[in-house]
């Protein structure tokens, strides 16, 4: 489907066209139909019938016609332009066509101003304007001349007297740059300025409002050969003001004229007579390039003068040539001044060099040319510059006009000054002269290379091959010098005779301008090549110094050009080992290996293609961010980045911001993410220094670091309290500050950071997501995991199961159908289903039996069948009944129509629906016991789907599953067979019922007591049955009636076995059953509890002893900021009691507990199932999720405690068995996540402290996801302070525990590749959370050959 991108006022937005024949005129209503849908007020349009618009491209603006079909005149992705009537053109409009900008994106617009009266303006002030620094401004006396011109000329039409009329002209080629268009108008306001060109004081107005709103024409850089002026390229000037063409703005880009003028808030200017003339006659063009090209000849030869000095050091040459008494002789002044330049610059008293001493006694008698003639060479460039500069300065200010208007004398004169002749050859000769310091910068840069001319290595590299070093850049500058001697060729020499012979000599001044611009752009680059070329020199002289200034002048290109390419050539001088050979023509390989410094490159560096993608990203980012002014300010920074705490959003957008203008345009967000992105080590580290260095005193001091710190905790969603803030901020500050010196400088900021390795491999923001590009998508595609080896080895039993059950269905349908092959293909099939029916009916209820189940999960059956499975091959036998069952249905029905038609003894609905044609072995009830089995059945598996289960109404499936009695016995009527299938496993599962019936009968189950813990966990404690038997592993199914009175629901069984009077359960609140569990105990205990009060008194009183016994210690803060910490209690609440007192403390944690905590007599049933039980030689690992919102606790530890416990009591009674060693994982979104379970945590690490390092078998790990991880620029700090007061405390300042809390979410792959080298015997996998995490450590056990089990909390 074609799509189209419409730019409608200030929105751009993308039709899709799904018919292509559809007119112009429905894309535009269709896209006025998008605006006003995303305009709250409608974009102020009340009836889209009656908007008038046009529609054309963005590229080129040619007009479409409204009845054109789109397939005639678009294709697929072009961009159009909807211009509603009435409506000015769209500021942030910036089309392709014509010629683009060389503006700065950060055009603003200035403040001071530059009076012009048509005599003082000089080429710098002329280059100043034309970079937008200065608005102008007209001069009082200007003003006056102007107005009395004017006056005279109106005489003069009112007089009725012949005048000169007006011309234009065409151009051709690319438009000039806004800063040259800027140049060419500022120098023609100047020009008419003076008062002789006869223009009105209004329309010079116009065109200094406009030259201030930077309001620039189309101006073509060619078309004028100098003779009546510049008279093309002048009416292209005045076109533009006048409204007509094309005009730039910073805010328009390239539009329509009269449209930017509008825009602006300025009218076009209506010519009066002789404006005409006096807006394009003139030299402007010529002398606005000349004024430029002057400008920057003079700075290119005062940095030729320093950069040959530095080369002649490198040289080792003398400086005897540039005595001054030598050059008194021969007083030229430039030839002066560059000696005086050579002798400040090198070695001499005041500055002295030890390159020059060491060299100070060789036998050179004299220096080359190039080195001992710059004086001469150099100096006569400076002169020509002098003096083209005085011929260039003279023409700014001149009037060029004609006629000229002389209103003191009262008459108008035509002349010849328009004529520029005197440019024209100034420039030739500014060509010619400036040319010579590339000439013989050239020839320096040969002796810099050469190696028998300048005792250096050759091409300035110790080792060539690979490394050409200069060689290429050297041929650069010969191709450079090479093409200035073709444009130092005079233009001025030339003349044709144009405009019938009237103009019959010109001066060809603007390609003279021109030209003198592209030689001295020339001259430029190749001294900037000499300039590299002899600071690389200096390094082979190195230890030895050169004079201040020149090692100044090294520093400054070191510091611009190393620090951004050092720390690639260091990177790959590392990563470099053997040589790469590249291969060539003439090289002959069988397939050579890639090279390992390519295979990093490979691995590791961003490729091209990459980087494009990226960068293209980036900016598409920005644009859907940024406003109407294409900047992005503080707010909308927050926004993008999606950084919680202010703080770190407002320093990276100082840093960002480099210009200071309060908002970060396209390239300072592009410059800011390259270092964070591709920069160096240092260069990010830079970055952080600068985020921490709040003040900017490049230091850090205490409070600094608190404030970064605290804005770190807020970031990371961790709550400490101010003494513990003190703590962190002490333990890094102290730990960095080497010196004591009280602040915190870069070198040790980048000193402390070494101690972090890890944290400096991705140093980044990682809240920038919105900056990275989505993943492509993988061209090769992964096998499915359930095809993969990995997969079919770990689930061996249950697919071998599977295939076992599926060929035993195969073979009982083929056995019926081959049985029943009298009957028809329809009856063989009805047939065939029929006997796989009794085989999954009967099937189904073994699946049912849950105690023997049980009991046989306890044996060695286990190992074979996937007893564990029955829940899921219960859901498949179930789908295959009901499979059966439609087939089996389907079938006969066909075979009754077949019978119908064949004997036509009954109708098909008599053999359906009635008993006469005598079908079934119980009174020819077969057709109406199947039409009521298929319509239970199907119901049955409605009813039990996801979405009726969990929308509320578990009740329905309840009921509806209960219909399995109807089932069966409708199948013992339907078929005369299935009683044989049935009676054996049906007399089972009524004993089943029996005893389940009698054991519930002999003791009912209550919750006696119910905990709600943190993170809404309810932690329930049931009376134990007299019979009820487990091992650490069980689950239980669990229904609480007053909760739900249908539904059942696993959990893990998280107290020991020998705990004889109470089982406990940990249920985390995640779903509507649980939310119930934990909100019905929540409510006050008046709504909840019987309100016989003596017997809650007296139960009260019974567990109090108990309670106070089994008490557990806590380490928690407060909101006063004051700890409690278990192993040193702030105070003893039972001593406290005895003396009369109560400790605040205690008070606190027994009103909290209080209510948190209930004694209750509630109904409950359970049903036990068998999950796990451990083997002595198991390597285990357990891991609990807290993925996204989703937090659960895996009870895997607990059961390893309950074993681990009873065997250092004296009167454990359990078996010895050899511990286990295990990894305990747990994942939280959040610090109070933790609470509820850290007491038991604490208690196994004190345990395990006082056991030898053999005898501990837990290895706890603890995530938070919250929390920023360690490369995260928002994060390290506060990552390192923890580290750092855990390893002086001994204790994490988080949970409390010995284990450091790590952030962020665990490497699965790099965890279990570390489970997997350490080969410490078999390892079981126990997991409890997401299905999303599930599946991803289910795909690293299948990998890696571990056993996966998942666990019910």
């Amino acid at each position: 489907m074609p799509r189209f991108t419409v730019h409608v006022r200030d929105e751009w937005l993308t039709i899709p066209c799904k018919d292509a024949t559809c007119s112009i005129k429905w894309l535009g209503f269709e896209a006025l139909k998008r605006y006003i849908k995303n305009k709250p007020d409608n974009g102020g349009i009340e009836h889209i019938k009656d908007v008038c618009f046009a529609v054309r491209r963005c590229q080129g603006f040619g007009l479409l016609d409204n009845d054109d079909t789109i397939e005639d005149v678009l294709e697929d992705d072009d961009f159009v332009e909807l211009a509603i009537e009435g409506d000015t053109m769209s500021q942030d409009f910036i089309p392709s066509q014509p010629g683009t900008s060389h503006l700065t994106r950060a055009y603003r617009e200035p403040e001071q101003y530059i009076s012009l009266d048509g005599n003082s303006l000089t080429s710098t002030d002329l280059v100043n304007l034309g970079k937008g620094l200065y608005k102008i401004k007209l001069a009082p006396e200007a003003e006056e001349k102007v107005v009395q011109s004017r006056e005279l000329l109106d005489t003069i039409v009112k007089e009725n007297k012949v005048v000169y009329g007006i011309t234009t002209g065409f151009g051709l080629g690319s438009p000039l740059s806004p800063e040259r268009t800027r140049m060419l108008l500022a120098l023609r306001i100047n020009v008419l300025a003076k008062g002789h060109s006869g223009v009105s004081l209004e329309t010079l107005h116009s065109m200094i409002q406009a030259f201030n709103a930077s309001c620039l024409s189309y101006v073509p850089e060619k078309g004028t050969v100098g003779a009546s002026g510049d008279l093309a390229p002048l009416s292209h000037l005045a076109l533009g003001l006048m409204g007509e063409g094309k005009m730039w703005s910073p805010k328009s880009g390239w539009a329509d004229a009269k449209y930017v003028l509008e825009a602006h808030g300025l009218k076009p200017i209506s010519l009066k007579p002789k404006e005409g003339l006096a807006l394009i006659n003139g030299t402007q063009m010529i002398t606005s390039l000349g004024a430029e090209a002057v400008e920057r000849a003079e700075a290119i030869a005062r940095q030729a003068d320093i950069i040959a000095a530095l080369t002649l050091e490198v040289l080792k040459g003398t400086t005897k040539a540039f005595d001054s008494d030598i050059h008194e002789l021969r007083p030229h002044p430039g030839q002066k001044e560059v000696a005086l330049r050579f002798r400040s610059l090198l070695d001499s008293d005041h500055h002295p060099s030890e390159i020059a001493e060491s060299h100070r006694f060789c036998d050179r008698v004299q220096d080359a040319y190039t080195m001992r003639c710059c004086p001469q060479v150099h100096g006569i460039v400076n002169d020509t510059i002098e003096f083209v500069k005085k011929i260039i300065n003279t023409e700014i200010n001149s009037a060029t006009d004609n006629p000229m208007v002389f209103a003191e004398r009262g008459e108008t004169i035509s002349g010849g000054n328009f004529h520029g002749e005197y440019p024209a050859k100034a420039l030739d000769y500014l060509a010619i002269g400036v040319h010579e310091l590339a000439s013989i910068s050239e020839r320096r840069i040969e002796r810099l290379c050469n190696p028998s001319l300048s005792e250096l290595p050759a091409f300035l590299v110790n080792e060539g091959g690979l490394n050409s070093g200069f060689m290429i850049a050297h041929c650069t500058a010969a191709a450079l010098v090479s093409e200035n001697k073709v444009l130092c060729h005079p233009s001025s020499i030339d003349s044709l005779s144009t405009s019938a012979a009237t103009e019959d000599h010109v001066s060809m001044g603007g390609w003279a301008a021109r030209k003198a611009l592209r030689v001295v752009e020339h001259v430029e680059q190749v001294l900037a090549i000499e300039l590299l070329a002899a600071c690389q020199g200096i390094e082979f002289l190195r230890p030895l110094r050169t004079t201040t200034p020149l090692e100044k002048v090294y520093d400054l290109v070191r510091a611009a050009v190393w620090n951004i390419a050092g720390p690639y050539i260091e990177k790959y001088c590392m990563e470099y080992i053997p040589e790469s050979r590249p291969s060539s023509p003439t090289a002959f390989a069988l397939d050579p290996p890639l090279s390992p410094r390519k295979r990093v490159r490979l691995d590791r560096d961003m490729s091209l293609e990459e980087d494009t993608r990226w960068l293209e990203w980036v900016t598409k980012q920005f644009e859907s961010i940024a406003g109407d002014d294409k900047e992005i300010d503080l707010d909308e920074f927050k926004t993008a980045l999606k950084v919680k705490e202010s703080f770190f959003a407002e320093r990276f957008f100082a840093l960002f911001d480099s210009d200071g203008s309060s908002s970060i345009s396209l390239d300072e967000l592009l410059e800011a993410l390259d270092l964070l992105i591709h920069g160096s080590e240092t260069d990010k580290l830079r970055f952080l220094f600068q985020v921490y260095d709040v003040d900017g005193s490049g230091s850090i001091d205490p409070d600094e670091l608190r404030t970064v710190l605290k804005s770190c905790l807020r970031e990371s969603a961790i709550s400490l309290p101010e003494e513990k803030l003190d703590d962190l901020t002490l333990a890094l500050f102290e730990s960095a500050d080497k010196d004591n010196s009280g602040s915190i400088t870069f070198e040790e900021l980048k000193a402390e950071l070494e101690n972090f390795p890890e944290v400096m491999e991705n140093l980044t923001i990682s809240a920038a997501n919105w900056l990275k590009p989505p993943d492509l998508e993988q061209k090769k595609r992964k096998t499915p995991r359930y095809l993969t080896r990995a997969y079919w080895h770990n689930n061996s039993r249950k697919l071998l199961f599977l295939c076992l059950y599926a060929l035993l269905n195969v073979l009982l349908f083929i056995m019926a159908m081959l049985k029943n092959a009298h009957g028809g293909p329809w009856f063989m099939v009805a047939k065939g289903c029929g006997q796989c029916l009794n085989l999954n009916c009967t099937f189904i209820m073994v699946l049912m039996l849950r105690r023997c189940l049980t009991w046989l999960r306890a044996t060695w059956v286990v190992r074979i069948l996937p007893l564990d499975q029955n829940i899921l091959l219960h859901q498949i036998v179930g789908y295959a009944i009901l499979i059966f069952t439609i087939v089996h249905t389907g079938a006969h029905v066909m075979n009754f129509a077949r019978m119908t038609q064949n004997d036509g003894m009954y109708q098909l609905w008599e053999y359906l629906f009635t008993i006469r044609p005598g079908i079934g072995w119980v009174n020819g009830t077969a057709s109406i016991t199947g039409v009521v089995l298929q319509v239970l059945i199907c119901l049955m598996v409605v009813c039990s789907s996801t979405f009726v289960r969990r929308s509320g109404h578990f009740e329905v499936f309840y009921w509806s599953h209960l219909s399995y009695i109807w089932v069966w016995a409708l199948l013992i009527v339907h078929c005369a067979n299935f009683w044989k299938w049935f009676v054996v496993p049906g007399v089972v599962f009524l004993i089943e019922k029996l005893v389940g019936v009698a054991v519930s009968r002999m003791g009912g189950l209550y919750i006696v007591e119910v905990n709600l813990l943190p993170s809404k966990v309810t932690h329930l404690v049931i009376k134990r049955p007299p019979f009820f038997h487990f091992k650490p592993g069980d689950y239980v199914y669990i229904n609480i009636p007053v909760i739900a009175k249908y539904e059942w629901h696993p959990f893990t069984i998280s107290s020991a076995p020998e705990q004889q009077d109470t089982l406990w359960l940990h249920v985390r609140s995640m779903g509507q059953w649980t939310n119930r569990l934990y909100e019905y105990f929540r409510q006050p205990e008046s709504q909840t509890i019987s309100n016989k009060r003596l017997t809650a008194s007296l139960r009260n009183r019974r567990h109090e002893s108990r309670t106070q016994d089994d008490a557990v210690e806590l380490t928690m803060y407060r909101t006063s900021g004051t700890r409690t910490n278990s192993p040193k209690p702030v105070c003893d609440p039972v001593s406290q009691a005895e003396l009369g007192d109560t400790c605040p403390v205690a008070k606190e944690l027994t009103a909290k507990l209080s209510e948190n905590h209930r004694y209750c007599n509630i109904k409950v049933m359970l049903c036990g199932r068998t999950f796990w039980h451990p083997d002595p030689t198991d390597l285990c690992i357990g891991a609990c999720g807290a993925y996204r919102r989703w937090n659960r606790h895996h009870s895997f530890c607990i059961h390893f405690a309950e074993y681990y416990v009873p065997l250092s009591h004296e009167k454990a009674k359990l078996p010895q068995l050899q511990l286990f060693l295990v990894d305990f994982i747990w994942i939280n979104r959040d610090q109070k996540s933790f609470e509820w379970f850290v007491s038991l945590l604490t208690k196994l690490e004190m345990d395990q402290a006082d056991e030898e390092p053999e005898g501990r078998f837990l290895e706890m790990h603890m995530y938070m996801t919250s929390a920023l991880s360690k490369n995260d620029m928002k994060a390290i700090g506060l990552q390192m302070a923890l580290d750092l007061l855990a390893k002086k405390e001994k204790r994490d300042s988080i949970t409390g525990l010995r284990t450091r809390t790590q952030p962020g979410r665990p490497d699965w792959a790099k965890v279990f590749q570390k489970v997997s080298e350490e080969k410490k015997g078999k390892v079981h996998v126990f997991y409890c959370g997401a299905p999303a995490l599930a599946k991803v450590i289910k795909a690293q056990c299948e990998h890696f050959g571990f056993n996966f089990y998942k666990e019910n909390f």
